[in-house]
């Protein structure tokens, strides 16, 4: 069965909308929510899909990074595909950058992350140096560890 001009799935086959989408948009990143979901740091489906791609992406929808590849790893979907998404720590600095007022989504990600046997807070704040964030990040973290 065709699910998209060049994806086909057999009849029995699972349509992984994630790797979908990574297709679709090879330069995208998932971020913010999205990454939270996929790093298993959420178990709820965000409501909006958020990648992020590089400065001079024209496409949609779209965050911009000039630090576009900084922290992005690739993880297996359950069909095997890979997925190009950002690692914790740039995901935390990320969602800090997003969130200024609602908290509603932070402040439970850095409780998670701070409960996370396999954090690391060196990298953490070298992300949050790159943003200009190891303040808000330290304030963070100061309460939590």
């Amino acid at each position: 069965m065709t699910v998209q001009r060049g994806v086909y799935v057999i009849e029995e086959g699972f349509v992984d909308d994630f790797f979908l989408l990574q297709y679709q948009f090879p330069k995208g990143i998932f971020s913010h929510e999205t990454a939270l979901y996929l790093l298993g740091f959420l178990d709820r489906v965000p409501i909006e899909i958020v990648m992020t791609f590089p400065f001079g992406t024209n496409t949609r929808p779209i965050m911009i990074s000039q630090y576009h590849d900084s922290g992005m790893i690739e993880i297996e979907r359950s069909g095997g595909q890979l997925v190009k998404v950002y690692n914790r720590e740039r995901t935390l600095v990320d969602l800090v950058t997003r969130y200024q007022a609602d908290k509603e989504q932070l402040i439970p990600a850095f409780k998670q992350y701070a409960r996370w046997d396999k954090k690391n807070v060196p990298q953490l704040f070298r992300y949050a140096k790159l943003f200009g964030l190891e303040e808000k990040i330290r304030g963070y973290m100061e309460v939590l560890l």
